[in-house]
């Protein structure tokens, strides 16, 4: 069980990683592993919840992965709010990358990114 990482200075504002506490509370209660050490966010990026969806999907460069073999293992990557898929999209092409077999996503909720008003035709 890996959370998506947070940068520091919004973890430290917050006193904790919300993904961190929902992925710990899975991994203690199915007994998998829970690893808090393989993704990273180094602090670069904006604040996701501030950009559109395009400027979201580049955003998330800020994302690295630690130099650690996933070999064969089946992940669960864990996430406290999906809006764009962005974020989940980009940690779980990190975890592929060390080798993972498998990556599994859940988010304890999802938002859904405003859409342009349409003014209402009149005929």
């Amino acid at each position: 069980v890996v959370p998506v990482p947070m940068q520091l200075r919004k973890q430290r504002k917050r006193c904790c990683n919300p993904a961190a506490v929902f992925a710990r509370e899975i991994a203690a209660v199915t007994r998998i592993p829970y690893r808090q050490d393989i993704l990273h966010d180094n602090g670069t990026g904006k604040t996701q919840h501030t950009l559109s969806a395009a400027e979201r999907h580049k955003n998330v460069e800020q994302f690295s992965a630690a130099p650690v073999s996933l070999e064969g293992m089946r992940v669960l990557l864990c996430d406290d709010v999906l809006t764009t898929g962005s974020t989940m999209n980009r940690c779980a092409a990190l975890l592929k990358a060390q080798g993972a077999a498998e990556v599994a996503a859940i988010s304890m909720t999802t938002t859904a990114m405003k859409s342009p008003s349409k003014e209402p035709t009149h005929g």
